[in-house]
C-alpha cells in the first residue's frame, strides 16, 4: 500500500541519489601548476669536497633546493645543517640552469654570510648510487665563519628509490 510516508522516503532517497551522481567530478586531473624554478628544485644527496673536488670531506647528506615565496628567479639552498650551517637564497638563471650569490645572508649562522659561485643543475647528467640516471647539482661555497676555505658541493637528485637512499 502506498502511503504518504513511503512517498516522502522515496523522494528523499531519490534526491540524495541525484545529488550524489551530479557531484561526481568527471573533469579529469586538476592542474596544480608549478613554481618558476621547478626544474631546479628538489632533494639531493650531496658530498662536500675540498676546492679541487678530489678529496671528499663528508659522506652523502640530504640537501634541498626550493622556490622562494616570491616565486621569482631565486632559489633556497638548504643543507638542513648536516654539512655546515647553510641556508641562503641564490639568484637563478633558468636558461642555463645556473645559480650564484655574493655575500648572502646565511640563515643557519647568525653571524654568517655565504657566497655561492659556479652553481649548476645538469639534467640526467649523473648516475645515482643505485645505478639510476638522474640530475646532478654542483656549486662552490665560501662561508664568512670559515675564511679562506672554498668548498665544492656536488651530488645527485634524490630518486626516492630504496637503493639510492643514504
Amino acid at each position: 500500500m502506498i502511503t504518504l510516508r513511503n512517498i516522502i522516503v522515496k523522494l528523499i532517497l531519490g534526491t540524495f541519489l541525484i545529488v550524489g551522481i551530479n557531484s561526481c567530478d568527471e573533469g579529469g586531473e586538476p592542474d596544480p601548476g608549478s613554481t618558476l624554478v621547478v626544474e631546479m628544485a628538489g632533494d639531493w644527496y650531496v658530498k662536500a669536497y675540498d676546492e679541487s673536488g678530489t678529496n671528499a670531506l663528508t659522506g652523502f647528506s640530504l640537501f634541498s633546493t626550493y622556490n622562494t615565496s616570491d616565486n621569482n628567479n631565486s632559489l633556497w639552498l638548504d643543507d638542513h645543517e648536516s654539512i655546515f650551517p647553510l641556508k641562503s637564497k641564490v639568484s637563478v638563471d633558468l636558461s642555463t640552469m645556473t645559480f650564484s650569490i655574493s655575500d648572502a645572508e646565511n640563515l643557519f649562522d647568525a653571524a654568517g654570510i655565504a657566497t655561492v659561485t659556479e652553481g649548476k643543475v645538469l639534467e640526467k647528467a649523473t648516475t645515482s648510487t643505485g645505478g639510476n640516471v638522474v640530475d646532478s647539482i654542483a656549486f662552490k661555497v665560501t662561508l664568512q665563519n670559515d675564511p679562506g676555505n672554498i668548498y665544492l658541493i656536488g651530488g645527485y637528485k634524490r630518486t626516492g628509490l630504496l637503493e639510492d637512499e643514504h
